[in-house]
């Protein structure tokens, strides 16, 4: 089997679902892919945790990753989120985002249960025998209670287990390791920074780019500290990130999931409500988000 191994990097937005009630909204979709084209983001993970993939039936799942693809373009690349820990359904997802089109799948690590990492190991090795496309390990110990090591990772890239990784993890210096010790083997890996705190300095250690919840309300903050480090200007990079900063700490910060959402029904996009049990925000928080947004110079 060939597999295409051509690097991905950039600002990937960790993207949301819009829902109508339980119904994932198609013509939202549409949208909301259309202004991240517009917006010059390289690409979206689908179902994945900003994406509410822990609420959504497996049907729903497979229903958002296709829609999304298909309102995709050749430029614009999708990742598709596989967050089941059972080994059999990770490979029924990620079949069939393969199928449908996607680029990569990015799946996270088995959670719940403690895991050896023989048995991590193993999970992603399967993995990687069904796919013909690449392939990304998501470490997220926030959600998973289990923080993959950088040697494992690193392990796993060296034997072409995985092709890529995105590390939401607020140890930066666990990031930094992991992308070290794959710059020594020589291996042009797509290393993903998952969190928007220390988006700029994973960036100055060799970061791919980011996959980042902030890029759905603040895509043009994301694409400047990005385009800004590529070309040089670290003075505009650091001060565009200390806004992101600002604004992701407070919104994401503090409201999660629903704080994104309100901040993208404020700009004028199709975000819809959080499933339950989430609950949308309250009047209050709905203004406290809407001054956020204009304290850093959003303009809806």
């Amino acid at each position: 089997m060939v597999f295409d191994m051509s690097r991905l990097e950039g600002v990937f937005v960790a993207m949301i679902t819009p829902f109508i009630g339980n119904i994932v909204n198609r013509d939202s979709i549409a949208r909301i892919v259309e202004y991240y084209k517009l917006k010059g983001l390289n690409g979206a993970l689908v179902c994945g945790s900003t994406g509410e993939a822990h609420l959504m039936r497996i049907e729903d799942i497979k229903e958002t990753i296709k829609t999304t693809v298909e309102f995709s373009s050749e430029g614009f690349k999708i990742i598709a989120g596989v967050l089941r820990s059972d080994t059999d359904t990770a490979i029924e997802i990620a079949k069939y985002a393969e199928d449908v089109g996607v680029n990569a799948v990015l799946a996270l690590t088995p959670y719940y249960y403690t895991f050896s990492e023989e048995e991590i190991v193993s999970h992603y090795s399967k993995l990687r025998d069904k796919l013909g496309i690449q392939l990304f390990l998501y470490n997220a110990p926030k959600f998973t209670g289990n923080n993959v090591p950088p040697r494992l990772i690193v392990k796993m890239l060296a034997e072409d287990i995985i092709d890529g990784i995105k590390d939401t993890v607020w140890d930066f210096s666990h990031f930094a390791q992991i992308v070290a010790e794959n710059g020594s083997l020589g291996k042009e890996k797509s290393l993903f920074i998952g969190t928007t705190q220390i988006f700029f300095p994973s960036l100055i250690v060799g970061a791919s780019g980011g996959i980042l919840a902030s890029a759905n309300y603040l895509p043009e903050l994301c694409m400047e500290v990005y385009n800004s480090f590529k070309r040089g200007d670290l003075k505009k990079a650091r001060e565009r990130n200390k806004l992101l900063l600002k604004a992701s700490a407070a919104v994401e910060g503090k409201l999660g999931i629903r704080g994104i959402k309100a901040a993208m029904d404020i700009r004028g996009l199709p975000a819809g409500s959080p499933r339950e049990p989430f609950k949308p925000l309250n009047e209050d928080q709905y203004k406290y988000v809407r001054r956020v947004l204009e304290s850093v110079g959003i303009k809806y």
